[in-house]
């Protein structure tokens, strides 16, 4: 029970034999999977407007392409609000938790 710090890190051990090309190769933490989620949302998006904009100024006579993408837009948006519900729940959850 030694062991157990209140406000310790929760990074592993460092492991000296491990080389920079096994690091490399390790899985993206949570945050940058987050924020690689929300910038590729923020891309749709402004794909989106542009291609809305190019609708409404003429350079562009594609209408289904520019539903197609605003749709598509709509939809990832709607699933990083679902996950952040989500994420907000679960933190208000362990929160409540007594130990």
């Amino acid at each position: 029970m030694a062991d157990l710090r209140i406000g310790g890190s929760l990074t592993p051990p460092l492991d000296f034999g491990e080389s920079a090309q096994q690091r490399a190769k390790a899985p993206k933490s949570f945050v940058d999977t987050l924020k690689d989620s929300v910038n590729a949302v923020e891309a749709q998006q402004k794909a989106a407007d542009k291609s809305i904009n190019d609708l409404a100024t003429g350079r562009s006579k594609a209408l289904h392409e520019t539903m197609i993408q605003v749709e598509q837009a709509d939809v990832a948006f709607k699933m990083l609000l679902a996950v952040r519900t989500k994420l907000v729940n679960a933190y208000h959850e362990v929160i409540r938790m007594q130990f």
